[in-house]
């Protein structure tokens, strides 16, 4: 390996095999909507997009390859194959709310998680529970500003989403999975404490997708 592995390096891949986990969530419920399709479908996914991790260690994952590059590839192989599977979704009838509904399901087990450990009772301790979990990419890559944090509310926008990279030549819109993730944070939040609400509000531009979010008291 190039160089030492750290702390850092083992969260992204946890948050790597939280991804990949949320995949095999999603087609399973798919395949109670849709039947054999979306297993099919997801067969041919991972054919093109190869790399299982979850019952790998960091270390068997990397097999001597570079840090950085290996879990930027790790990262792209997990995000291009959730992207697929959503044009998949967008594809067949009646599809799309049951995906939607399995990243809300997927995304509360999480918050119930959260909750279970830190017991949340401000929107700042939801926050660091998001931050820790959700997978956006490299942390040299991520650039977030802080609006407001408060204990009713935290608002931070992400001036250059990383995640549309990964996706591109999946097929689906950015706007799909921008809603899809919208679902996530939504129901994450709310499980972890049930008297708070999650959102973001994409702005799309020339140079990228700007994105804010927020958790805040209802």
């Amino acid at each position: 390996m190039s160089q030492n592995l750290g702390p850092i390096h083992y969260w992204i891949y946890d948050q790597v095999k939280l991804a990949e986990g949320r995949g095999d969530m999603l087609v399973e419920s798919l395949e109670v909507a849709l039947g054999e399709s979306a297993r099919e479908a997801w067969r041919e996914i991972a054919r093109r997009h190869p790399g299982r991790f979850l019952e790998k260690t960091l270390e068997e994952s990397l097999d001597g390859a570079a840090i950085h590059q290996g879990l930027e590839g790790m990262i792209a192989t997990v995000q291009i194959r959730e992207a697929e599977l959503a044009a998949w979704a967008r594809g067949q009838s009646a599809a799309w709310d049951p995906l939607r509904d399995a990243y809300s399901a997927h995304a509360a087990g999480w918050g119930l998680s959260v909750k279970a450990a830190a017991e949340p009772k401000d929107a700042p301790t939801i926050f660091a529970g998001f931050r820790e979990l959700w997978l956006e990419g490299m942390p040299c890559d991520i650039r977030f500003e802080i609006r407001e944090e408060e204990a009713d509310r935290v608002r931070w926008a992400v001036p250059e989403l990383v995640l549309p990279r990964y996706w591109r030549g999946s097929g689906c819109r950015d706007e799909d999975m921008l809603d899809l993730h919208a679902a996530w944070i939504a129901a994450f939040a709310n499980a972890a404490a049930e008297e708070f609400m999650a959102g973001l509000r994409p702005t799309f531009g020339a140079d990228g997708i700007r994105c804010e979010f927020e958790i805040t008291r209802k």
